[in-house]
């Protein structure tokens, strides 16, 4: 397929100006501009959706994805740091990329907000929207916020865009093996902020991950879990833990995500992500069911909270890695939920580092 040059998609970053005020609720006045930063992931969103969304792992399109969201982020005048990495797939090695800004903060205290940037791609119809695009551009759009305001954080900030996590979380493992990690004080890992029924913070599951290279450095601390959540509540926005349900104790997640090699290395997690844990879903209590609309099943039982017959069910609630991940599906599912939730973590953000 033909490939947009880079520059002439980062040139649309800079025109195609989408103001998302109506939909979204004022907040109070922050040091960091919550709102201004969920206009320019929205403008990113769109980008990423109109002409980027056939990102998976490897092909051009995430290449060029990730030169177009290093443009944005040079032109804030932020130093991009990479690693090329490789990865087996499909009986081949191929090659994919990490992108990495960081900002200096008042403290010496060291947090990675992180995301991956490939999708599952147009083999399952998706566009990668909230799994994980949305996510993305609101990495970029702080990062760049930060820059241009001369805002200094807190603490030292190192946003990094995680490729061919799709396949096995390979971006992220090759980061914290070649010791990018090895001053990382806290990660946050955004991965599917939008969508769900409902927005959840959680920490790393309390058995370390099978594939941990050595269990006794795992870190199953709920530290920044707790430090998040008190955000939310003193901020008034939506985000909770989710109570514990068969296989997940209280708060806690599974390793299927970016977060997974920071907790094998030692380093405490938060996980931001919005899904329904409540649904009894096709594999358990798992959070793949993200949604109880009814558009999303052949049949929801709002009583059993699960399918209506468990063997016949074909949709099971997922919005990630189907048709439903797609830009315009979404805002016919959902009116505006979804610009809504990732505003809420773009106020997430903002007042935790206005602390």
């Amino acid at each position: 397929m033909m490939i947009r040059q880079p520059s002439l998609i980062a040139r649309l970053l800079k025109s195609s100006v989408v103001m998302l005020s109506l939909l979204l609720s004022a907040a109070p006045a922050l040091a960091v501009d919550a709102l201004a930063v969920s206009e320019r992931a929205w403008q990113i969103t769109q980008v990423l959706e109109k002409h980027l969304s056939n990102r998976f792992a490897g092909n051009q399109v995430e290449t060029a994805t990730a030169d177009v969201l290093a443009e944005a982020w040079e032109g804030a005048g932020l130093m991009v740091q990479w690693q090329t990495f490789d990865f087996e797939f499909a009986s081949r090695t191929q090659a994919s990329r990490n992108l990495w800004v960081t900002i200096d903060g008042a403290s010496d205290r060291h947090v990675v907000i992180g995301g991956h940037y490939d999708n599952a791609g147009q083999m399952f119809e998706s566009h990668g929207t909230t799994d994980n695009g949305i996510s993305v551009a609101l990495i970029v759009a702080l990062a760049e916020h930060l820059a241009l305001h001369d805002e200094q954080p807190p603490f030292t900030l190192t946003f990094a865009l995680f490729g061919a996590e799709e396949l096995g979380m390979y971006g992220s493992q090759a980061f914290v093996r070649a010791g990018h990690a090895d001053d990382v004080d806290a990660m946050v890992n955004l991965d599917t902020i939008a969508g769900g029924d409902i927005l959840y913070i959680h920490s790393a599951p309390s058995t370390p991950s099978e594939h941990c290279a050595d269990a006794s450095t795992y870190s199953a601390s709920a530290d920044l879990r707790e430090e998040l959540i008190a955000v939310s509540e003193q901020a008034g926005l939506a985000f909770i833990e989710h109570p514990g349900y068969p296989g997940y104790a209280p708060g806690e997640t599974g390793d299927w995500s970016d977060q997974r090699y920071f907790a094998c290395s030692g380093i405490p997690i938060a996980y931001v992500e919005a899904t329904n844990f409540s649904i009894n879903g096709e594999e358990g209590y798992d959070g793949y069911s993200q949604t109880t609309h009814e558009a999303v099943w052949d049949c929801y039982d709002a009583e059993a909270r699960t399918a209506c017959n468990r063997d016949e069910e074909t949709q099971w609630g997922k919005i990630i890695h189907t048709r439903n991940d797609q830009l315009e599906r979404l805002l016919e599912l959902f009116g505006n939920r979804v610009p809504q939730q990732m505003h809420q973590s773009s106020q997430l953000l903002a007042a935790w580092l206005d602390q």
